[in-house]
C-alpha cells in the first residue's frame, strides 16, 4: 500500500511537472528513432562540409582559444541570467528536450563513434565543442530551475486554493455561507456564466486594429460583479487572450493609481514581449514626470505621442488581445475615479486593448456629482464606448440557494427543514405578508438573513418555532427601528390573545401613533409594516 502511494505521487509529479501530452510523446520518439537511423546520413553531410572547412581554414592557436572562451563565457552568463529572469510563463520541455538530444548525438560521436578528431583549447583535453556542449547544458539547467520555480507558485497557489476550500467545507460544517465570489462554472447558480460567455464573444468581435476599446459592466452592491469577472476570465481559457487584473481599490492610499496601472501591464508584458514593455516604462517615466514635476512642453508632448505610435504599432503585431479587467471602482474616492478614468482616456491610442470596467453606475454618479456639480450623470459616457448591466438575480434561484443551505443546516432536525422549506416556498410568506424572496434583490441580502437565522436558531433550537424565528430575523435585517422598539419595549407593543403574542397594543395606546418616535412615522406608514399589525408572531 506504501510503494502504490509513493508510485502515484511520483507519477502524478511527472503529470504535473513535465505535463507530457500524446502528441508531443509520439514526437519525441519519432525524434529520436529518425536521429539514430539517419546517423550514417551526419557522417556523411559533416564529412563534406565541417570537416573539409576546419581542415582548411581552421588555425588552432592560443589567441583563437582565448577569445573563443571568453565569447562562450560570455554568452553563457547573458543567456542564464535572462532565463533566469522569466517569470510568468515555463520554458518548453520541447526545446529542452531538443537541445538534450543534440548533446546526446555529441556524446556519441565523443565517446562512442570516434570518427571524428576534436580540436582540443590551449593543448589539454577539453576541445572547443566541450565548451558548446558545457553552454548547452549550463542552458538545460537554468530552464529546469524556471520551470521548477513556475511549477511550484503555479501548484502553492493550487494548494492555497485547497485550504480556502477546506476552510470554506469547515464554515459550512458550522452552518454559515461565506460570502466569497465564486471561481468556477459548477458554483454558478445564478447562469452568469451565460452572460460572461457572451460578453467574452463580443470581445473577441470588437475592432481594436488601431485603438482600444472600452466596456463597462454595470450593477448596485452585493449583484456579484466579482464572481462575474471571475467567470469572465475563465471564459478566456484556450483563447488568444492576455487578461490583465487591475485592482486600484488594493493599492496603498498614498501610491500612485496610473505609475501602478502601467508598472502591472509593463510586467504582464515583460515575458511575452520586452520591447512592448520596455515601451510602456518609458511612457510612464514621461507621464510620471509630467505629472509629479510640472514638466509639460512641446517636446514632451511630441515624445508621448511618439512612444504612443510605437507602443500601439507593437501591440498591433502582437498575436494576443489584451484584456485589462478593472474591479472594485466604486470603492474608491472620486480623485481616485477620475484616475481610474483618465487612464483609460490616456491608453486610447493602444490597438489590440480592451478595457472592461466593473462598478455601481449610481455610485460612481453620485461620487463624482458631489465632488464637483460640473460633472454630470452623463460624464462617465465619455469613456465607454459600450455599457452592459448584469441580469437581476432570479428569484427562484435565489430559493434554490436559501434550500440548498437549509438542507445542509438542517439537515440534523428533519421538521425543522420541512417547516422552513414551506416558509420559502412562494405561497409561504413574511409575516402573512407576501413571498419571502421578494424582499432580496441580490445574494448577499440573502446570505445574511441565512447566517443570522442560523446563529440564532443554533442558540435557541428546540425553543423556538423556526417560521417566527425567521420572520424575527427578517425584521431586524430589513427594519431595525421596528425591531429594536419591539425588543427594548416588549410589553408596551405586544399582548396575549388566544394562547399567542400579537403585535399592537390597542389597550394601551389611544391613538394610532401615540407610542412611536417622530423620526420614524415614516416607517411605520408604510405597506410592509401595515402588513405586520395584528399578525401572530
Amino acid at each position: 500500500m506504501r510503494l502504490k502511494k509513493i508510485y502515484k505521487s511520483i507519477r502524478d509529479f511527472i503529470i504535473r511537472f513535465f505535463n507530457p501530452t500524446l502528441t508531443g510523446t509520439i514526437t519525441l520518439f519519432v525524434f529520436g528513432l529518425a536521429t539514430y537511423l539517419l546517423l550514417p546520413l551526419y557522417n556523411t553531410v559533416v564529412d563534406n562540409t565541417i570537416v573539409i572547412y576546419t581542415d582548411k581554414y581552421f588555425n588552432n592557436t592560443v589567441e583563437l582559444s582565448a577569445v573563443y572562451v571568453i565569447i562562450i563565457i560570455l554568452s553563457g552568463v547573458y543567456l542564464c541570467r535572462e532565463l533566469l529572469k522569466v517569470r510568468y510563463y515555463s520554458i518548453r520541455w520541447s526545446y529542452i528536450y531538443s537541445l538534450f538530444g543534440v548533446i546526446v548525438i555529441w556524446a556519441y560521436y565523443r565517446f562512442i563513434n570516434r570518427v571524428w578528431h576534436f580540436e582540443n583549447l590551449f593543448e589539454s583535453v577539453i576541445s572547443y565543442v566541450d565548451l558548446l556542449v558545457l553552454l548547452g547544458l549550463a542552458i538545460i539547467i537554468c530552464a529546469i530551475i524556471v520551470n521548477i520555480k513556475i511549477y511550484r507558485r503555479r501548484y502553492c497557489r493550487k494548494n492555497v486554493n485547497a485550504v480556502h476550500e477546506q476552510e470554506n467545507d469547515e464554515e459550512e460544517f458550522l452552518s454559515l455561507i461565506s460570502d466569497a465570489p465564486i471561481k468556477n462554472v459548477e458554483y454558478d447558480n445564478f447562469s452568469r456564466n451565460v452572460f460572461a460567455v457572451t460578453l467574452s464573444k463580443v470581445v473577441m468581435e470588437l475592432d481594436v486594429q488601431n485603438c482600444s476599446y472600452s466596456l463597462a459592466v454595470t450593477a448596485p452592491w452585493g449583484h456579484g460583479k466579482t464572481s462575474f469577472i471571475n467567470l469572465f476570465e475563465k471564459a478566456f481559457e484556450n483563447q488568444p487572450v492576455i487578461v490583465v487584473n487591475f485592482t486600484p481599490w488594493l493599492l496603498n492610499p498614498d501610491a500612485s493609481i496610473t505609475k501602478a496601472f502601467y508598472m502591472l501591464l509593463a510586467n504582464y508584458l515583460m515575458g511575452i514581449n520586452r520591447r512592448i514593455a520596455n515601451l510602456i516604462k518609458k511612457y510612464l517615466d514621461i507621464l510620471d514626470a509630467k505629472l509629479n514635476y510640472g514638466i509639460s512642453n512641446i517636446l514632451d508632448n511630441e515624445s508621448l505621442n511618439s512612444i504612443q505610435d510605437n507602443i500601439s504599432k507593437s501591440l498591433k503585431k502582437l498575436d494576443e488581445r489584451i484584456v485589462i479587467i478593472i474591479d472594485d471602482i466604486d470603492r474608491l474616492s472620486s480623485e481616485e475615479i477620475l484616475e481610474v478614468f483618465r487612464i483609460i482616456r490616456g491608453s486610447a491610442n493602444f490597438s489590440n486593448v480592451v478595457f472592461v470596467s466593473c462598478f455601481d453606475k449610481k455610485y460612481i454618479e453620485e461620487a463624482l456629482h458631489d465632488s464637483s456639480e460640473a460633472l454630470k450623470k452623463t460624464y462617465i459616457e465619455k469613456f465607454f464606448q459600450l455599457e452592459f448591466s448584469l441580469p437581476q438575480y432570479d428569484k427562484n434561484g435565489l430559493r434554490t440557494n436559501a434550500t440548498n443551505f437549509a438542507e445542509n443546516w438542517l439537515k440534523t432536525r428533519p421538521e425543522d427543514l420541512e417547516i422552513f422549506k414551506e416558509y420559502i416556498k412562494p405561497s409561504g410568506s413574511f409575516f402573512g405578508s407576501q413571498d419571502v424572496m421578494d424582499y432580496f434583490d441580490n445574494p448577499r441580502q440573502l446570505l445574511r438573513w441565512l447566517n443570522n437565522l442560523s446563529m440564532t436558531y443554533s442558540a435557541l433550537k428546540g425553543e423556538c418555532h423556526i417560521g417566527d424565528l425567521a420572520d424575527i430575523e427578517f425584521l431586524k435585517l430589513l427594519y431595525p427601528s421596528i425591531y429594536h422598539l419591539i425588543s427594548t419595549e416588549f410589553d408596551t407593543y405586544f399582548i396575549i390573545e388566544g394562547g399567542y403574542l400579537k403585535l399592537w397594543n390597542s389597550k394601551k395606546s389611544k391613538k394610532k401613533y401615540d407610542w412611536m418616535p417622530d423620526n420614524n412615522k415614516d416607517i411605520y406608514e408604510s405597506e410592509a409594516y401595515n402588513n405586520l399589525v395584528g399578525c401572530s408572531v
